[in-house]
Formats: structure tokens, sequence, C-alpha cells
């Protein structure tokens, strides 16, 4: 195994409390930080309530409060893992490299995917309007108007 921080394991990463690359690829780590954080705190939550729910106060909130601890720890160390971390310094690399939509020609494709869905939405109702005029003719469907009752 070598000595470098680049050939460190994933264990040794574990009980380091070393960053890797500090400054670099900052938005996308701290985003993946963010995101595996809230998987872990619903995966605690859910937790407490399905396996602690009738146990002692102690319990149902020690056990997932410690396993969120645990599992922060691990999340923050998966982050400064050396194989995962320059992953995510590629990553925003390339995020860097992208040419951005501006927010003019966003809300002008927003608004013609909206018009284009209400189109198809009126297409497709006037379509089952039809067939359902057809089949009450033709006498596959009869018609149920609850108000003539």
């Amino acid at each position: 195994m070598s000595t470098t921080v680049e050939g460190r394991s994933f264990i040794a990463t574990l009980l380091s409390t070393h960053v890797y690359k500090a400054s670099q690829g900052r938005m996308v780590r701290q985003v993946s930080l963010a995101v595996f954080l809230a998987v872990v705190f619903l995966g605690c939550y859910r937790m407490s309530e399905v396996f602690f729910q009738d146990a002692h106060p102690l319990v149902h909130l020690g056990i997932p409060a410690l396993a969120f601890a645990f599992g922060s720890w691990f999340v923050y160390r998966i982050v400064q893992w050396p194989k995962f971390a320059d992953f995510l310094i590629a990553v925003q690399g390339e995020l860097d490299k992208v040419n951005w939509a501006t927010w003019e020609y966003l809300i002008r494709a927003t608004g013609v995917v909206l018009v284009t869905m209400v189109i198809a939405a009126a297409f497709l109702w006037v379509c089952d309007f039809v067939w359902l005029i057809f089949f009450e003719f033709i006498g596959f469907l009869k018609a149920t108007n609850s108000a003539a009752k």
C-alpha cells in the first residue's frame, strides 16, 4: 500500500480527518454531501418510527441519533475518499464547461412545453368525448346520467 494520500485505502480514509483536495470540486462535493446526509437522516427517521416506535424514549431517539452520527461521519468520509473525491472534482470540471441556457430561453422553452401540454390534454379530452358519443350511439356503452334518475 502506498503512503501517499491518493493511495489510501477506504478504511484508512474512514479513520482519517484529512480533507482531500479541499479547494477543488467544492460545489459538487457539498451538494453530494447534503444529498447523502438527507438519505441518512430519512433512514434514521424511518428506523425510529418503524423499529423503535413503542420503545423507551431514550431508545426511540438515542439509537437513531447514534446511527445518524455514525452515518454522517461515514458520508463525510466517503466524499473525502480520494477515488470518489477525484470523480466529484472531474464532475465539477465538466459542469464548469457546460454552456448553460439563459433565463429568457428557459422561460420561453417552459412556456412552449406548458402550452403544448395543454393543447395535448385538450385534444385527448376531445378524442375521449368523441369516442364516448360514438360508443353510446352504437349501444356499446349505456349512458348513465345520475341527475336524470
